[in-house]
């Protein structure tokens, strides 16, 4: 609480109406397929599946990179491990990236509560929405053992009543 309260400019409402301690258990499946594929840019498709005590929901969507990058390490540039023992971590990797996600939701403890846990302020099922829309954008830079990213993130209501919810997220990586 103390943290969210140094980071935020408006006070935040809600924290005693957090879940309290609840075990998780979650199965995460996700797959991106790149379906046109150009020296600079990819356009692809994504399918993200989630199970277990915290979630129940399954997502698809399109995706799109442009810039400069090494496309068979694309996942360890924004990661920041590609230099490791990789001759093309001398070049400069930029590219610019977009995703937009549907996603189907069947449980989400964030809202309904633990599965072993009693919540007062929980939602019932049929109070949330099950059918979400997020969309994603977002910087990578990477020079050999540096990477830079940067990422909004935008959410659609996920209960009746509520708004959609946009934040930003920076990641500075070294590897050693």
């Amino acid at each position: 609480e103390i943290i969210q309260e140094a980071v935020h400019f408006e006070k935040v409402n809600g924290w005693k109406y957090q879940i309290h301690n609840d075990i998780i258990l979650d199965y995460n499946f996700r797959s991106e397929a790149g379906w046109i594929k150009g020296r600079s840019f990819e356009i692809g498709a994504l399918a993200d599946a989630r199970a277990g005590t915290l979630y129940d929901k399954i997502g698809i969507g399109p995706y799109l990179i442009a810039g400069i990058y090494d496309p068979g390490n694309l996942d360890n540039i924004a990661q920041g491990t590609w230099s490791q023992n990789n001759p093309a971590s001398d070049k400069v990797q930029c590219f610019i990236f977009y995703r937009f996600i549907s996603t189907l939701v069947g449980y989400d403890a964030t809202l309904q509560g633990g599965v072993f846990t009693e919540n007062d302020y929980a939602l019932n099922s049929d109070q949330i929405k099950h059918f979400t829309f997020q969309h994603n954008m977002g910087l990578v830079v990477a020079y050999r053992w540096a990477a830079f990213h940067a990422e909004y993130f935008w959410l659609s209501p996920e209960y009746d009543g509520c708004e959609s919810h946009q934040w930003m997220r920076y990641n500075l990586t070294f590897t050693f």
